[in-house]
């Protein structure tokens, strides 16, 4: 039972990490430079369809596939490493851990997006 626990405590900090990477704020900081908060335009958000309203397109597609990719990869993740799976937990824990990262992220004062690709990628992943 204690090696569940440590493999669910494991798979969502994992998760979290993961979904905490901010892509649309640094994608504002790179293409706008230090001093701009992609938090501060349009629904003050840092999904991929706030940095398509403010940078543009081609920058949204990338947050896109980055923000989809962080819903699924920690659950495949889950799905395919044993030390994660935690008897099927493992592929629950990681998907709300990384939707609760992408939505409240560490690296940037707990501030994020909506969640929808990333809850879309879970999804997606556990589908398969």
């Amino acid at each position: 039972m204690s090696n569940i626990i440590v493999s669910l405590v494991l798979t969502a900090i994992v998760a979290y990490l993961w979904g905490s990477i901010p892509a649309g704020y640094w994608m504002g900081k790179l293409l706008r430079g230090r001093d701009f908060d992609i938090r501060e335009h349009g629904s003050r958000k840092i999904g991929a369809t706030n940095v398509q309203r403010t940078l543009g397109t081609g920058p949204a597609l990338i947050v896109l596939v980055i923000d989809l990719s962080k819903g699924i990869g920690p659950a495949l993740l889950a799905t395919l490493v044993p030390l994660f799976y935690a008897n099927g937990w493992g592929i629950l824990v990681a998907g709300l851990a990384a939707l609760l990262g992408h939505c409240y992220p560490v690296f940037i004062g707990f501030k994020g997006g909506r969640g929808v690709l990333t809850g879309g990628g879970c999804s997606w992943s556990v589908r398969r």
